[in-house]
């Protein structure tokens, strides 16, 4: 397609110098081998999606729950535009198109590049008009990336689950052997009483006769469970995402679609959580554990659909992704050490299949200590030593809960257990966040707690997201709303020597051993 002397050629970047040789001759009426001084070349390479661009607020790559892109334009010419100026602009309006970089002189083949952000629309075909200027001659053209872009960071890629009563060790014994016993709102159908304690950290369960049970703040219910959208979770197709990073967009069913590289799954984001930030991914596995090893992989996105169906972004860059999917991707963390390196802590695989999620830690005498979390606990997050008998563990449950225990090492017990996600620790204090219980629909209406006392609830649909930074005078936090199809962030400081604390119970009770 010609327009003011520019050809647009959006997929050139797959054809051989001799084919954009013979395409300029075409074009020149010419043979080749020199160029028409007339005529310029604008293609478009792979585009990427960068870990933050300058349409975005704060971190991330998503703006008002459309995502943005970066695309390389590139102007090839001939001999006779070598080694000369060059400018660049977009005619498009700001809000979708920004120049962030580019060369200023063209080499000595008369070619240079330069680079565009694009933000992605609701009818998710994205594009915008590049124009470049050599001396006298003008060219402009719409630039449509139509490949899937892939995030210029790995993604941490961990599993939850919907607990089931039925479930067996990896020995064969039963997970679940507590007494019968019911609640109100069940209907008086009876259930292993360990079984219902772990539906309180899930907020959802699978019972032996395949019928659900749901608790949400204090209620019992048969319902089954929810997405934070509203959806029914599917099994390795639902995905919690930070909603900055991935977007998600609820009308007439359409998600925002990825896939995961190193399983070459697709996946749609549809769930989310206080405790799932950045580059971090949470698989919905389904009911009871035996869920892969966490890993990372690079992340392609694949655009905002139908499930199913295709669109702009459905045709893959095959080089790139078997490139990639043959690399060696980090391992995640497996070994905590203190500062002095003089103590261990890593996860007790052999125990942790026989029963639950066990850390063996080993003290600076090389005394092992096998230290068991909760039946809820899924993943090691992270292990804090304290001194040379006080360890902090904290474990992950799912996308809006973390266990954090704190154990004796004389005596290998627990000594207090928070419930929340967000931990930060203030000399004696200790800040987190808790949200209700996953998979209950809930968005929002989130707790800050000090130790044991609620100071701050958020409205509904308001999340408080990622870690609490504490410094001498102030709490800060980030809050993002969540309301309809825009998520918003939003950066909060409050005054320690003004807080009330509020009379507002906890979602999740703190435990103290032996009171």
């Amino acid at each position: 397609m010609k327009n003011n002397n520019v050809y647009v050629t959006p997929n050139i970047d797959f054809w051989s110098a001799q084919e954009l040789d013979k395409i300029e001759a075409k074009m020149s009426g010419g043979s080749g081998g020199g160029g028409n001084p007339n005529i310029l070349i604008i293609n478009r390479s792979n585009t990427i999606i960068p870990n933050s661009t300058d349409m975005v607020t704060g971190s991330g790559v998503v703006s008002d729950g459309l995502i943005t892109f970066e695309v390389l334009v590139s102007i090839t010419g001939s001999v006779f535009n070598a080694n000369k100026s060059i400018t660049w602009r977009t005619t498009s309006p700001s809000i979708v198109a920004t120049l962030v970089r580019a060369d200023t002189t063209t080499n000595a083949y008369g070619m240079a590049t330069a680079s565009f952000h694009l933000r992605n629309n609701a009818t998710c075909n994205p594009s915008f008009i590049a124009e470049a200027t050599i001396g006298s001659l003008t060219g402009r053209n719409t630039i449509q990336p139509n490949v899937p872009t892939l995030y210029d960071s790995l993604f941490y890629c961990t599993w939850y689950i919907t607990c089931d009563e039925n479930e067996k060790n990896a020995n064969g014994t039963y997970r679940y052997t507590g007494a019968q016993t019911t609640k109100p709102g069940l209907g008086g159908k009876t259930y292993k009483a360990d079984f219902l304690a772990d539906v309180v950290m899930n907020g959802s369960g699978r019972a032996s006769d395949g019928s659900f049970v749901k608790y949400v703040v204090d209620t019992w219910s048969t319902q089954a469970p929810t997405t934070a959208i509203g959806t029914t979770p599917e099994p390795n197709k639902t995905i919690a995402v930070d909603y900055n990073m991935i977007p998600r967009n609820t009308t007439y069913a359409r998600y925002g679609h990825i896939r995961i590289v190193s399983n070459s799954k697709d996946y749609k984001a549809e769930d989310s959580g206080g405790a799932i930030n950045a580059f971090r991914i949470d698989i919905y596995h389904g009911y009871g554990h035996g869920f892969p090893d966490n890993f990372y992989s690079a992340v392609q996105y694949k655009g905002i659909n139908t499930w199913g169906a295709k669109n702009h972004f459905a045709e893959n860059d095959m080089n790139m992704v078997n490139i990639l999917k043959e690399s060696e991707f980090p391992k995640p963390k497996v070994e905590w050490y203190s500062n002095d390196d003089l103590m261990c802590g890593y996860i007790n695989k052999q125990l942790t299949l026989q029963q639950r999620l066990t850390i063996t830690v080993i003290d600076r005498k090389h005394i092992c200590h096998d230290l068991e979390m909760g039946s809820a606990a899924l993943h090691l997050e992270d292990i804090s030593f304290y001194d040379d008998d006080t360890v902090a563990i904290e474990a992950y449950i799912n996308p809006s809960l973390r266990e954090r225990v704190i154990f004796d090492l004389t005596s290998n017990k627990k000594k207090i257990t928070h419930y929340g996600y967000g931990f930060a620790i203030d000399g004696d204090d200790i800040y987190y966040v808790q949200a209700p219980q996953h998979f209950c629909g809930i968005v929002g209406s989130n707790r800050l707690v000090k130790n044991d006392e609620v100071i701050m609830e958020t409205p509904k649909n308001v999340v408080i997201y990622g870690n609490i930074v504490i410094d001498t005078k102030t709490i800060n936090i980030t809050i993002r709303n969540e309301n309809g199809e825009l998520p918003k962030r939003q950066d909060i400081t409050l005054d320690k020597s003004k807080i009330i604390k509020s009379t507002t119970n906890l979602y999740y009770k703190v435990v103290i051993e032996g009171e």
